[in-house]
C-alpha cells in the first residue's frame, strides 16, 4: 500500500483528509487481496481454484481469526447463486459432506476452512473462475449480538493448485 502526503491547499483539505482517515480506521470499504479486517475479525489466506467449462461448484478456503467470540452465519458472492457452508467428515472410511448453518470462532484462535474440513462452496456458478481473477466474497458474522459484514476478494489460482499458495 502506498501513502501519499500532500500540503494543504485550501480550507477543505484537512476535512477531506480527516474523513478519509476516519473511513480507513473504521474498516469501511472494500478489502483487496488475501486479507481483510473489520473490527475484531480477520480473514486471511483466502483462495479458490479455477474451474473448467460446465463446472457448477467451487470451494473457497481461508483462515478466520477473531479476538472475540463470533459466529459465521452467512456468505454470498455475485459469482454464484449461493454460497454454502459445508463440512467434510469421514465415517466408516467414507468421506461425507454436509451443509452446516454456521461456524463458531473462538476468541484468539484461528479457524481454518480447508479441504477435508469446513469450507465455503460457491454453488450454481454464473461463469467459470479463471486463474488470476478475483471472486468477491461477503461474509456475515454475529458477535456480541451485532452483525458484522466483511467483503473481500478471493484470488483464483490454477486448477493444479492443491493447497494454499
Amino acid at each position: 500500500m502506498k501513502f501519499v502526503f500532500f500540503r494543504s491547499r485550501g480550507p477543505w483539505s484537512a476535512t477531506i483528509v480527516g474523513c478519509l482517515l476516519f473511513l480507513f480506521s473504521a474498516g469501511i470499504g472494500r478489502a483487496e487481496g488475501r486479507s481483510a479486517t473489520i473490527q475484531a475479525i480477520v480473514i486471511k489466506q483466502a483462495w479458490t481454484r479455477a474451474t473448467i467449462e460446465g463446472q457448477r461448484h467451487a470451494a473457497i478456503f481461508l483462515t478466520l481469526l477473531s479476538d472475540t467470540r463470533a459466529t459465521l452465519i452467512a456468505a454470498s458472492s455475485p459469482m454464484a447463486r449461493r454460497v454454502a457452508l459445508q463440512e467434510v467428515t469421514v465415517q466408516e472410511g467414507v468421506m461425507r459432506s454436509r451443509l452446516i448453518p454456521s461456524l463458531e470462532l473462538l476468541a484468539g484462535r484461528e479457524l481454518i476452512l480447508k479441504a477435508g474440513g469446513p469450507h465455503l462452496v460457491l454453488t450454481d456458478l454464473l461463469h467459470n473462475l479463471r486463474a488470476g481473477e478475483g471472486v468477491p466474497l461477503t461474509l456475515v458474522f454475529l458477535s456480541a449480538g451485532k452483525t458484522q459484514t466483511i467483503t473481500t476478494e478471493v484470488p483464483v489460482y490454477s486448477a493444479a493448485t492443491l493447497s494454499a499458495p
